[in-house]
């Protein structure tokens, strides 16, 4: 639900916290159509940048196993792709965002920030894209550089608030248009085999209005996709965990800050 940071945020600047200054990659999507445009044109631009500069997928990943197999090699080094979901560039979960991002690069990974807002990611799967939604050689014809940066991955983060007990629509959206088969799960003959087997790690960042007691009485949708969902299409090979500040409506500048660090600190060990 809508939460007011003002407040908070002048709590968080007394105890030493940054939460304005969020130019890491997000864009804000303000002012007139043009400006949005050339700001999520400007978005998708950096990301096709990104996968010209690494369009040998195969190789990175035979890279990562050779490193790991020379004496001295850093296995643990991964490119991690970090999907980032809200829409405010001033929120506190741009805050979050930012201080994931320091834990992730102070440990030496390579990030890839997809931020779905600033990148103008259209969420509706549409009619002639389920259609084409069982054929591998048809259905990322329209999400192909999503896909693409989503399998040249090691790790993956999703930072997202929870609204009523789900993730926002974009990423929702996300899921439907990317995790196909082919990509996610192979289908063969009406069962499903994972296929996201190179992902080693994938940690979720949320925040819910409510305390954790009623998301507990719903199911902790969110928890489940994704301690669960991409512990099934990895095929059990992904370590996953999950970190969450609840009750976000009556939050404390002391708590936010709390949170914040246990975010870059988990991060820097991930």
């Amino acid at each position: 639900m809508p939460f007011a940071l003002g407040g908070v945020h002048r709590g968080l600047e007394r105890l030493g916290v940054k939460v304005a200054q969020f130019h890491v990659v997000a864009h804000p999507l303000q002012g007139g159509g043009n400006a949005v445009a050339q700001r999520r044109a400007e978005a998708v631009g950096a990301g096709m940048a990104i996968n010209q500069e690494d369009a040998h997928v195969g190789q990175h990943h035979s890279a990562r196993r050779e490193a790991a197999q020379r004496p001295g090699g850093d296995a643990a080094l991964m490119r991690v792709h970090y999907l980032y979901a809200h829409p405010l560039p001033d929120s506190f979960h741009a805050a979050i965002r930012d201080a994931a991002l320091e834990g992730l690069r102070a440990a030496g990974h390579e990030v890839d920030l997809c931020d779905l807002y600033a990148e103008g990611f259209d969420p509706v799967l549409g009619v002639e894209e389920r259609r084409d939604y069982h054929d591998p050689a048809l259905n990322r014809e329209r999400v192909g550089p999503y896909v693409e940066r989503l399998q040249r991955a090691d790790a993956l983060v999703l930072s997202f608030p929870t609204w009523c007990f789900g993730m926002p629509a974009i990423l929702k959206g996300w899921f439907d248009r990317t995790m196909i088969p082919g990509v996610s799960f192979n289908l063969i003959d009406g069962k499903a085999t994972p296929a996201l087997t190179h992902i080693r790690k994938v940690a979720g960042i949320s925040t819910y209005g409510r305390p954790r007691w009623t998301a507990l009485v719903m199911a902790d949708p969110p928890r489940k996709v994704v301690t669960r969902y991409f512990r099934m299409v990895s095929g059990g090979r992904s370590r996953v965990e999950y970190h969450a500040m609840y009750d976000m409506n009556r939050a404390t500048p002391a708590r936010c800050g709390a949170f914040l660090e246990q975010v870059r600190r988990r991060m820097s060990g991930f």
